[in-house]
């Protein structure tokens, strides 16, 4: 009985120590990526994983990033608070190039949200996109 608690007990420690040489590490790495970014621009922005977005349609992405999905009215107030003015008619120019590009998706419902590939971009911009599917 005495051998078996131990056998499991050296199992659990060798899981324990190769969950901290994988996982945890990888979200600590991660976790000083953004710091140093951070440090080192002031804020992390768009143009850290879309370079070729520029001007107003930054501002259109930011505010997805915040928002994770919404609807044209939704981006534009989010827009206007960044910004300080922003029309529903420019959003919607906009996200219809931001859509177009790849950049960013609409749902049947009409909201819209970072395509799938962005996504991925940003994870891999703070560090954590090299473990996608990784189990």
């Amino acid at each position: 009985m005495g051998g078996d608690v131990e056998e499991r007990l050296q199992r659990v420690e060798r899981l324990l120590r190769e969950l901290m040489e994988g996982e945890v590490k990888g979200i600590v790495l991660a976790y000083f990526r953004i710091v140093e970014l951070a440090l080192r621009f002031g804020r992390l922005s768009v143009a850290d994983f879309l370079p070729d977005v520029s001007g107003d349609e930054r501002y259109v992405v930011e505010a997805l990033l915040r928002l994770g999905e919404a609807n044209i009215t939704r981006i534009a107030e989010e827009v206007r608070v960044e910004r300080g003015h922003a029309s529903r008619n420019t959003v919607r120019k906009h996200l219809a190039h931001l859509e177009g590009r790849g950049i960013v998706v609409r749902d049947g419902n009409g909201l819209y949200r970072l395509s799938d590939d962005v996504v991925l971009r940003w994870f891999r911009v703070l560090g954590i996109g090299g473990r996608q599917g990784k189990k």
